[in-house]
């Protein structure tokens, strides 16, 4: 009866105490109890819900929108639970178990027919589309479908089923930098006077950019999902003592979205939609069955099959040939033609430059029992799974990236570079990268419930799961040793690493009546749980490398002058280990030599042999007291340590202080291979350290009133928060990991949320009910951390450095301080020129990883629902829902958190746009919906 935009079950995560669910949802937008988004275990009907590619759930992740791609609807629900502290029976994942319980048919015929409409003419302006003088923000949304329960054989065999579609189109407005026209007439006249001419590639580039007097242009990009998803749930007697349930889930869409959500460019020519993502289509299953088998009055037998499917394919909505820009990039299958990805200080033009890539299927098959006994004051459950996860990848990323950032990022001297077709990088993959990976897991686990006392039960548990090394069906993979260089699967290589066989996981825990009334009681657990990295993270690494016909060529330079300087030199792509200043394009001229076969010296990865697991320990204390009839207050210490988490480092730096030219020729590796470059590493050094007061307060059923308030003051600190983080996110010293710690990226020190309803008295006219259902969430900032963009002087070369921080930062996120007029954006950081600075040449930056904060949220939500008896049990519900009442501003991320950038700390978007999911998502505009809804 809660307000939910979208309809996505996820967003009920919202008011539930430890859970973080980022602002304007969209993918991997949940943390529990300090463990990674990747941790979480999502299952249905206690079925693996796991997509172990991403490390997401099947059914309900998003695609290029941030709204979910495939969903069950709320309907369809019977229970929703969320177990912080995971009992002995759930592994593979080491976070929460997130379990959606469906519901089931009957002997009496039950369902519903719903449709939700949300249109843009009741909604308020987006800040920055009103700011820039526009109107509300183009949506209409359209949700529509229905339930269906009932008898097949009284008494013997039921059925429930639904089905639900989207049709969503929504534009994503955003503020993004451009050149304006005196900054373009700047970059020629200095190319002009430096005697060059400019290169016809940087004119066919720039003709993406569009230009703006203030520097700003207002984005209105399009997003489109269009969705259908179904599923039929059967329930058999077969005898009294055996139930038999199963299950079908599936679902399809095709999304298109503005990549990276926010900051790409619209073209001033051609269509809206060229630099979009898009997924055509994106596909989801389950199936599910259980059988329970009663063997007597005390012991229980239950048995699950298992099997989920996931598959998408994401690519640029164009498909443009670059070489009718003038590039030649090399060899290009018709999948990967599109303009190249341009990264200049401006906004972003060519979309995603890894795309297309495709995961089609990840599937998960999964076989478990559990036997529960039940002996005097004793309950044992005993049981065990297996599982096997296998993926099929195509990850060629043959489109090529390009860097033009002229040396100091300075927006002029950007634009010399790109008038020049002089890129700071230019890099692209060659080979085929079809891949079929697997991995299998068994898990088994023993857990005893005693009941020590009519006030006091403890319980103990014990899991032990082991896994295979993530392995691939052709043996096309491969791993590096320090003594052996690159092995390949099958060639003195039979598997990529060592499993770990040391997983044991015990869990304890306590329930206490204090008062033996039932009114006071107190909680205890403890659990060591096991994290299985999903598949993506090993993936890009081990299975796509040169010794596999695969390999990247990254020109990747450090220029030591601008680029219109005489000085400068330009690389020689058919000898890149030389250096040089830039990487200088010709017409026609091949980027990458003229025989890109894989000229060293390559990227490569490795993982130790002893790879292992990451592990989390979890520990609550919980104390509640009904302080009057159904009234009670929680309060609660919840914590966790992450040990052993998976963390990318590099191995094969330059040493702190090196020359920034040639950096290739002082490589740790260099003498005994001079062939590989840069060498990451997946490692076990990660950790993380969370702690958190979590207070609840409960109304339940009490005048009409049914609601929980909720605040939780939490720290979250790490190493790392994800296992599979950029660049920024990886040692700013690979040899001290200590060095990077600092907040999680997910760390929010207040939550307060409320939600529920409350059923009016007396206002049954119609004969049904009138409520008021509200949620209610304020959040204090999420973190960030000042760089230097890509102006990497550390000797290092890793592109990726800390600013200096030489004063405590000064926030106003004031909106009169930060837009004093239409033409002006200010710094959130009033004080950033004396705050920040870029590090002295040979050394690292002094800012400790997150240290920034972003902007606070805060949001109300609210709906009213209006029930009309129909005929018989039949009933009409009208559903009225507003979010975002108060029409709050709510402020997204950095234009850049670059302190070299005139645009360090500014602000252009909202939270709802900047995860993909505008309007829909929560942080955006007040926004209303409209439902009728058919109850029987």
């Amino acid at each position: 009866s809660m307000p939910l935009s979208g309809r996505d079950f996820n967003s009920l995560l919202n008011v539930t105490p430890g859970v973080q669910h980022q602002p304007g949802g969209g993918f991997q937008a949940v943390n529990i109890s300090g463990a990674r988004t990747s941790s979480n275990n999502f299952m249905i009907d206690g079925i693996s819900n796991n997509d172990r590619y991403y490390g997401d759930s099947v059914m309900n992740q998003p695609g290029v929108v941030g709204v979910p791609a495939t969903l069950v609807p709320m309907d369809a629900i019977g229970d929703f639970t969320v177990q912080q502290t995971p009992s002995a029976e759930f592994g593979v994942k080491g976070g929460a178990a997130i379990n959606v319980v469906m519901k089931s048919g009957g002997n009496v015929a039950h369902g519903t027919g719903y449709y939700f409409r949300h249109d843009d003419w009741t909604d308020a302006p987006n800040f920055f589309v009103k700011r820039a003088g526009g109107d509300t923000t183009p949506v209409k949304n359209q949700q529509y479908g229905g339930t269906f329960g009932g008898p097949i054989q009284k008494d013997k065999t039921f059925f429930f089923g639904y089905y639900e579609g989207q049709r969503l189109a929504v534009t994503s407005p955003y503020v993004v930098k451009v050149p304006t026209p005196a900054q373009v007439a700047a970059a020629r006249a200095r190319i002009a006077s430096a005697g060059l001419q400019v290169n016809p590639i940087g004119e066919n580039l720039l003709k993406y950019y569009p230009t703006d007097a203030s520097g700003n242009i207002n984005v209105n990009a399009p997003n489109i999902s269009n969705m259908n998803t179904f599923s039929v749930k059967l329930d058999h007697q077969l005898n009294p003592s055996n139930l038999i349930n199963e299950r079908v889930f599936f679902g399809r869409n095709f999304q298109s979205a503005p990549a990276s959500n926010s900051g790409e460019i619209v073209p001033p020519n051609g269509p809206v939609d060229m630099f979009n993502s898009v997924t055509d289509p994106t596909q989801a299953a389950l199936v599910g069955v259980v059988w329970n088998s009663t063997l007597s009055n005390r012991t229980l037998l239950e048995t699950r099959f298992g099997f989920n499917y996931f598959s998408q394919t994401i690519e640029p909505n164009n498909k443009i040939d670059p070489k009718e820009l003038g590039i030649n990039t090399g060899p290009l299958d018709a999948a990967d033609l599109g303009v190249p990805g341009v990264t200049t200080p401006f906004g972003h033009i060519g979309g995603v430059g890894g795309y297309p890539i495709t995961t089609a299927p990840t599937t998960t098959t999964q076989v478990s029992t559990a036997l529960t006994h039940t002996r005097g004051s004793q309950t044992i459950k005993v049981g065990g799974s297996w599982d096997y996860a296998y993926n099929r990848s195509v990850r060629n990323q043959a489109r090529t990236t390009l860097t033009a950032n002229g040396r100091s990022s300075a927006e002029v001297d950007a634009l010399v570079g790109l008038l020049l077709a002089r890129f700071e990088n230019a890099a692209r993959s060659f080979g085929q990268t079809e891949r079929h990976m697997g991995q299998t897991s068994i898990g088994v686990f023993i857990n005893d419930d005693w009941k020590a006392n009519a006030r006091l039960t403890l319980s103990a548990g014990l899991r032990y799961e082991v896994f295979s090394p993530v392995g691939e069906r052709d043996n096309l993979a491969t791993n590096f040793f320090p003594d052996r260089g690159l092995v390949q699967l099958g060639s003195g290589l039979d598997k990529l690493y060592n499993s770990d066989k040391n997983n044991f996981g015990p869990r304890a825990g306590l329930a206490w009546d204090v008062t033996g009334d039932g009114r006071t009681s107190v909680r205890a657990g403890y659990a060591l749980t096991y994290d299985a990295p999903q598949i993506g993270v090993v993936h890009p690494g081990l299975f796509s490398t040169p010794a596999l016909g695969v390999f990247r060529v990254s020109l990747s330079q450090q220029p030591r002058f601008a680029p219109d300087n005489p000085s400068v030199t330009c690389v020689d792509p058919n000898n890149s280990a030389a250096g040089g200043d830039y990487v200088c394009l010709q017409p026609g001229v091949p980027v990458f030599g003229s025989s890109p076969t894989g000229a060293p010296p390559f990227n490569i990865f490795r993982v130790p042999e002893d790879f292992q697991l990451g592990r989390y320990h979890y520990f609550h204390a919980t104390f509640q007291r009904e302080v009057m009839r159904n009234n009670s207050v929680t309060v609660s210490y919840v914590g966790s340590r992450g040990q052993g988490l998976v963390w990318r480092k590099e191995i094969n730096a330059p040493p702190l202080g090196s020359p920034t030219t040639s950096p290739d020729l002082i490589r740790p590796f260099r003498a005994q291979f001079p062939q590989y470059r840069s060498i990451g590493e997946f490692t076990n050094d990660s950790k993380s350290w969370y702690d958190s007061l979590q207070l609840s307060y409960r109304q339940n059923a009490w005048h009409g009133i049914n609601t929980q308030y909720n605040y939780t003051l939490s720290k979250c600190t790490d190493y790392n928060s994800g296992n599979r983080d950029a660049a920024n996110a990886q040692a700013a010293n690979p040899y001290d990991p200590s060095n990077n710690e600092g907040p999680c990226n997910f760390d929010i020190r207040h939550n307060f949320n409320v939600g529920g309803s409350y059923a009016i008295p007396g206002a049954s006219i119609g004969g049904g009910p009138l409520q008021i259902g509200t949620v209610f969430t304020a959040l204090s900032g999420r973190p960030f951390t000042p760089g230097v963009g890509t102006f990497d002087q550390s000797g290092q070369n890793t592109q990726s450095l800390r600013a200096d921080c030489l004063a405590d930062p000064v926030y106003n996120y004031s909106l009169d301080y930060l837009f004093p007029d239409a033409n002006t954006t200010r710094s959130a950081i009033t004080n950033a020129a004396q705050a920040f600075a870029t590090p002295a040449a040979g050394r690292l930056g002094t800012c400790g990883r997150n240290s920034g904060r972003r902007p606070r949220f805060a949001q109300l939500d609210l709906n009213i629902l209006k029930e009309f008896k129909l005929q018989g049990n039949t009933r009409l519900q009208a559903r009225w829902e507003i979010f975002n009442v108060t029409n709050r501003v709510n402020l997204g991320g950095f234009q850049s958190t670059s302190v070299r950038s005139s645009f360090f700390g500014q602000i252009g978007s909202t939270p709802d746009v900047d995860r993909g999911n505008p309007v829909i998502g929560s942080g955006g505009p007040r926004a209303m919906q409209w439902a009728l809804k058919v109850l029987f």
